[in-house]
């Protein structure tokens, strides 16, 4: 009688391990709560003379000549100074950005007459939510990055 019983509950146990075990793969994906940040790197090139206004050789500004604001920000007392990133011999700003499906910045850089940089983010169609820098207008007009994810803003 005790044999039944032990046989019978060690069949259920291993009928609960094996019914465990059939879940589907996309069950089995357990994301974490945390989402990435997402950055807009970028450069500033001069239009006319193709030099980096920021970082050629000879620049034409300094690194604290730049600034932007949120298009909201009216009164502009959040001035958002990107920060510097180095990539190989290269250099280009970043600054992080909101999940808004859309917003705008104010460019200021050195004297030059101010700029808009528009981007638009959305989710991305994986399993665990993330999100991803769908587009980048710069004074309306479409940027696409380059293979390092940099955009460049032809002033």
């Amino acid at each position: 009688m005790i044999s039944k019983i032990k046989l019978l509950s060690a069949t259920g146990i291993l009928i609960l391990l094996l019914s465990a075990c059939d879940k589907k793969a996309e069950d089995q994906i357990a994301c974490t709560l945390s989402v990435r940040v997402l950055l807009l790197n970028f450069n500033v090139i001069d239009a006319a003379t193709q030099q980096d206004l920021y970082f050629s050789n000879n620049p034409r500004f300094s690194t604290r000549e730049i600034y932007l604001f949120k298009q909201t920000d009216q009164s502009r007392r959040d001035t958002i100074r990107p920060n510097v990133t180095r990539l190989g011999s290269s250099r280009y700003f970043s600054i992080p950005i909101g999940y808004e499906p859309e917003s705008t910045f104010i460019l200021k850089a050195g004297n030059l007459p101010e700029n808009t940089v528009t981007y638009q983010v959305s989710k991305t169609g994986t399993i665990c939510t993330d999100y991803q820098l769908k587009q980048v207008r710069f004074n309306g007009t479409e940027v696409k990055a380059n293979d390092g994810g940099i955009y460049t803003f032809f002033k």
